[in-house]
Formats: structure tokens, C-alpha cells, sequence
């Protein structure tokens, strides 16, 4: 009888634990929907990128720890499944140019919210092509659109110093195409497009306003 008992309270117990994980898979699906919805409004960074990545993490082990339950396998078919699915998104992660993503992800947002220029000029070098196409994009005041372009305009400067004087080793594909689009475009001929954009800089209320009266003449 005892022997029984104890078969049907871990047979319980298992069933129990199945539906917490499935709460838990729920609760970590619900919270990056929320983050989600965050990034569309307010815009993607590195910190928000790992945010997600660490959920996502999480969501893989409880759910390869479910299908072990569910499977009725050990702790090394757990341990190896995830250790491979980790070690694949880690993989696939490493195929994309981050900063390139966030880059371009942002400035998207600016019919929606001033961009957060300063936070774009930390990026690395290869940004800068994305972000000196976008130039007639303005931040929250014309202040800070001032001061923006000039650090975008000095870390354009800082690139072309750090190319020309760096060896052959430190080569590298991105920086070697970032060289090549400002070469292609001039120098000179960026740096008086963005004195002209600073000479006659707007807020963003004020360009939102243009773009729409821009909007209202073509309909």
C-alpha cells in the first residue's frame, strides 16, 4: 500500500510540475511581449538586446526541462539539449552587425520620438554611412541637434585619422566600407552638408510639422 501511495504522489507531483513550467513558459512569454512593446516605442539598445536575450535563454531551459518531464529522460538528455540550443543562438547571433541593426531600428522611430543622436554617435565606426544619410533627421530641441551633428561630425574625423594611420593588421571588412562610402561621398562635401544642417537646425516638433505641411501639399 505504501509502496502505491508513493507511485501516485510522484505521478502528482509530476503533473504539477508540468503545469508550473507551463506558467513559468507564460510568465517569461507575456514579459517579452511587454519588452517588446518598450523597444517599439523608445527604441533598441545593447542593454534592452540583452534583456531579451537573457529571457530567451531562460524560456529555452524551461522548456526543454518540460519536454524532459513530459519524455520521462534524465538530466543529461537536459544538459545536452540546452547546452546545443545555446550554443546554436549564440551562433546565430554573431551573423549580424548589432550596431547596424540599432542603428538603422532607431532611426525608423523618428517619425514617432526625437532620436537619441548622442546614444548612436557610441556606436562602432561602421554606423556612420546610416547616420550620415540621416542627418536631416532633428533631435528632441535644436540644441541638441547642434551638438549631435558635431560629434557625428568629429568621430567621422577621428575614423579617417584612426584608418589612414592603423597597419594592415588591424583590417577589417566593416571599417574598410565604411572607408570606402566616405571616400565616395567626399569628406568635404559631408562636412558642408552638416554645417548647412547646422546653421538652420530644428527641434523635433518643428520638422514634424514641416514634414506634415510637406504631406498636406501633396494630397
Amino acid at each position: 500500500y505504501r509502496h502505491k501511495h508513493l507511485i501516485r504522489l510522484k505521478g502528482r507531483l509530476r503533473k504539477l510540475s508540468i503545469i508550473w513550467l507551463v506558467q513559468i513558459c507564460l510568465l517569461l512569454f507575456s514579459v517579452q511581449v511587454r519588452i517588446y512593446r518598450y523597444i517599439d516605442y523608445a527604441g533598441i539598445s545593447y542593454k534592452r538586446i540583452f534583456v531579451l536575450l537573457t529571457l530567451t535563454f531562460v524560456l529555452i531551459g524551461v522548456c526543454v526541462l518540460l519536454i524532459m518531464m513530459l519524455k520521462r529522460e534524465g538530466y543529461y538528455f537536459f544538459v545536452r539539449t540546452s547546452s546545443w540550443a545555446a550554443y546554436t543562438l549564440i551562433v546565430v547571433l554573431t551573423l549580424f552587425s548589432w550596431d547596424n541593426s540599432i542603428a538603422r531600428f532607431n532611426l525608423d522611430l523618428s517619425n514617432r520620438r526625437p532620436i537619441e543622436g548622442m546614444y548612436l554617435t557610441k556606436l562602432e565606426d561602421h554606423v556612420l554611412p546610416i547616420l550620415l544619410e540621416n542627418t536631416h533627421l532633428a533631435l528632441k530641441d535644436s540644441e541638441a541637434t547642434v551638438k549631435y551633428l558635431n560629434v557625428l561630425e568629429q568621430k567621422m574625423l577621428n575614423f579617417r585619422k584612426e584608418y589612414h594611420t592603423s597597419s594592415w593588421l588591424s583590417w577589417n571588412f566593416a571599417d574598410h566600407r565604411t572607408h570606402l562610402f566616405l571616400e565616395s561621398q567626399g569628406y568635404k562635401a559631408i562636412q558642408d552638408a552638416i554645417q548647412v544642417r547646422k546653421t538652420h537646425p530644428k527641434s523635433w516638433e518643428d520638422q514634424q510639422t514641416t514634414d506634415n505641411e510637406a504631406f498636406s501639399t501633396l494630397r
